[in-house]
């Protein structure tokens, strides 16, 4: 999962800079906190000892990707 988080962040990285829209900016950054929430997961799961990525850090990552959806769905131009 994490392997394709990243991917769909390039893709859209490059889609914005081709296109500089608000809303291209506001997936882009969606994508980045999946990749980042995935990144922390994996690193949780291979590097520490415990538990340091907990399910309440991990429901405000998902909030912060909900709302950077939610307002790439319903900006205005």
């Amino acid at each position: 999962v994490f392997a394709l988080a990243l991917g769909i962040l390039i893709i859209s990285f490059l889609a914005y800079q081709k296109n500089k829209s608000g809303r291209l900016l506001f997936v882009t950054l969606a994508f980045f906190f999946f990749a980042v929430k995935w990144l922390l997961k994996v690193l949780d799961l291979f590097v520490s000892p415990g538990m340091f990525f907990s399910d309440p850090a991990e429901n405000v990552a998902e909030l912060f990707i909900l709302v950077a959806l939610f307002i790439a769905i319903f900006r205005k131009k």
